[in-house]
């Protein structure tokens, strides 16, 4: 008797799972500590360091990106590659990430004499802390052949992402 690719029944696949465990702040930044669970049987793997950084003073959302999807590869600047972290089998892992107390990025409208602007920010008054944590089931390895793809190569090894949502106390002054 043979069993045709109809009868098998596969598993639904494995997703990386976590939690923000910890928020720390402090005068000189945030510290993180995201508790990272492979409920799998195979490692998965994930970028552990910082890879952007959002926020939006309206909402006092912050953005903690460890991915490069949506990074945009300009030609002539150097791509430094993430670090990874393994995360063995039916195992938890923490991943910390310190960030800074302030983040400066462009104005969306120019100076009123028409000059590039920038506005400072102190992400301590964010309100919520979103985490985006790119993973895969395979170990990240740089192709050394020519690829006709603008995307990082991080995002080209990226299978999902992890999102991780945790209110933030207010801050005591």
């Amino acid at each position: 008797m043979t069993i045709s690719d109809d009868d098998k029944t596969s598993d639904p696949p494995v997703r990386l799972e976590g939690s923000v465990k910890t928020v720390k702040r402090s005068d000189r930044g945030i510290e993180l500590v995201l508790r990272i669970r492979n409920p799998g049987d195979r490692a998965l793997h994930c970028i552990s360091d910082l890879r952007g950084l959002l926020y939006d003073p309206a909402t006092r959302r912050l953005t903690v990106r460890l991915t490069d999807e949506g990074r945009i590869l300009l030609p002539s600047a150097v791509a430094r590659l993430p670090r990874f972290a393994v995360i063995d089998p039916h195992s938890d892992a923490e991943i910390a990430v310190r960030l800074p107390a302030k983040i400066v990025k462009l104005a969306d409208t120019p100076s009123p004499a028409g000059d590039v602007s920038m506005e400072e920010h102190s992400i301590l008054d964010a309100s919520e802390i979103e985490v985006d944590i790119a993973w895969a089931d395979t170990p990240f390895y740089q192709d050394s052949r020519d690829v006709d793809d603008p995307r990082f190569p991080a995002v080209r090894w990226q299978q999902d992402a992890l999102h991780l949502s945790r209110p933030m106390r207010s801050r005591k002054r």
